[in-house]
């Protein structure tokens, strides 16, 4: 669903451009493309649909409030400074991580639920520098990621998922593609600095399973399908 608005904002966003656009040729409207502070869209648009499609992650959240500041400083220059907004950046991202670790302990994987998870028969794969691609057979009972400049492919269709389970995935300048079977559900939660998670995976009414993801991403992402 959130890729379906994103794609649509990115679809108005580029038909108004060439709707104003057209209307400055025949003189309809004055328009223009490069007025005060433009340069500050680059941060404030993809920020601000990565926020719809990823959800508040701490990048996209601080790259998008940046922007709105910066660009208020040509538009209202006597409400807003630049020596302002340089020196709200640092309580900007302490507030954003703090409503981020707040929002994970409400509504993330349950204390409870993770001490049930049987931890010791969790695997460990690690990325660096590489590719990998992991097929797990027979019972899977969760595991830890860790993909830095690199990229990890976790296909778990041909494993046996009998009980919940937890992945942990970090991503550094990389990628992890999951794959999980049709019969389970799927609930992510990340925290993301210019990325983020992407769960393309449908609710399944009759699963009665659920594989939790837990993600960290600098300058990367996850894709779980």
């Amino acid at each position: 669903m959130r890729n379906r608005i994103s794609s649509i904002l990115w679809g108005i966003f580029w038909l108004l451009l060439g709707v104003l656009i057209v209307g400055k040729v025949f003189d309809l409207w004055e328009f223009k493309l490069f007025f005060e502070g433009w340069w500050t869209l680059i941060l404030i648009i993809p920020c601000g649909i990565g926020m719809i499609k990823y959800g508040f992650g701490v990048g996209s959240t601080i790259g998008f409030v940046l922007g709105v500041l910066l660009l208020m400083t040509y538009q209202v220059p006597d409400i807003i400074t630049t020596s302002m907004v340089w020196q709200l950046v640092l309580p900007i991202l302490l507030i954003v991580i703090g409503l981020n670790v707040i929002l994970k302990s409400l509504f993330g994987v349950k204390r409870d639920l993770l001490k049930r998870i049987r931890q010791y028969e969790r695997r460990e794969y690690a990325a660096v520098f590489a590719s990998q691609r992991i097929t797990p057979e027979g019972p899977f009972y969760g595991c830890e990621t860790n993909a830095v400049f690199g990229s990890s492919i976790i296909d778990l269709r041909g494993s046996e998922i009998n009980e919940d389970i937890l992945i942990s995935t970090t991503s550094v300048f990389g990628g992890v593609d999951l794959y999980v079977p049709s019969n389970v559900n799927v609930k992510a939660s990340s925290t993301s600095i210019f990325g983020g998670t992407e769960n393309k995976v449908k609710k399944n009414p009759d699963a009665k399973t659920t594989v939790y993801v837990t993600s960290v991403n600098l300058f990367g992402g996850v894709k779980i399908r």
